[in-house]
């Protein structure tokens, strides 16, 4: 399973300085083959051993920090009963943060989980975070199911999403605002593996390509001059037989443009307007 995702989990959370984050918000992980489709590694396993990682001068955590690097300050040893893709059977070593505060997550000695783990392209460390969907194996019935069905799906990889219309202005990073409309009909381009799809958005302003080769793709939307969005344009890796999500969230630009005619419709220069909410 490939995974080129740039940093550990960056769209995820930030994992970071831990001392100096008081808390850890995680963006919405999707379905089960959405986060199969990202990771670096999925498997089942049983932990055998957490070690805690003593930090190392503030000089070299801040020059690791500066280049990119990340050591999880905890790692775990897993038995492997069931790989899925990117480890083999037997031992493999999971990073995470130390609590809730660095979105680590708190492994259990003995216990089972379904791991997804993303990979460090610097350093090829593993690492997972609350923000995945690891979880418990005896909680995780849904991801089992599609996991053990990857050997009878058809191969290729699907993209979908939609566009989706807000009357809050959406900041960028931010977690998906209240959607009041999704806009249908508005030009979208996948692009990647030697492959452009050119589509719009359906009636219920949604997308969907499959059967693409496993890869890494850009979903790019096109607006009209009336709308506005902090991002337009948004990068996949997916792994085979896996699904990705790209949807904007976009609003009104702000700006209202018009003529001022007199009553034989000839336009009227240097005129004071004011502009007034509405009752």
């Amino acid at each position: 399973m490939r995974s080129k995702l740039i940093g550990v989990l960056s769209v995820l959370c930030v994992l970071l300085c831990a001392e100096q984050v008081a808390a850890c918000t995680c963006l919405a992980n999707g379905a089960p083959c959405e986060a199969y489709g990202r990771a670096g590694a999925v498997f089942v396993g049983t932990v055998t051993n957490v070690k805690q990682r003593k930090n190392d001068s503030v000089e070299v955590e801040r020059k690791r920090a500066d280049a990119g690097e990340y050591l999880p300050p905890v790692t775990n040893t897993f038995t492997v009963q069931e790989s899925f893709g990117g480890v083999d059977i037997g031992e493999v070593e999971v990073g995470t943060g130390r609590n809730d505060g660095d979105c680590g997550y708190r492994f259990v000695k003995g216990a089972q989980y379904v791991v997804y783990a993303y990979r460090d392209p610097r350093s090829n460390l593993l690492s997972t975070s609350i923000c995945t969907r690891t979880r418990l194996a005896t909680e995780a019935d849904e991801d089992l199911a599609f996991l053990r069905s990857l050997p009878g799906r058809a191969s290729g990889v699907t993209i979908s999403g939609a566009v989706a219309f807000t009357a809050q202005r959406p900041a960028e990073g931010a977690k998906p605002p209240v959607v009041d409309q999704r806009l249908a009909g508005l030009p979208l381009v996948i692009e990647g593996e030697g492959v452009r799809r050119e589509l719009r958005t359906d009636a219920e302003g949604r997308y969907q390509v499959a059967g693409l080769k496993a890869g890494t793709y850009t979903i790019k939307v096109t607006l009209p001059d009336e709308l506005f969005a902090h991002r337009v344009e948004e990068k996949l890796t997916l792994a085979e037989r896996g699904c990705g999500n790209a949807s904007f969230y976009v609003a009104d630009n702000g700006r209202i443009s018009g003529k001022v005619v007199d009553a034989d419709g000839q336009p009227v220069p240097k005129i004071l307007l004011y502009l007034m909410r509405a009752e």
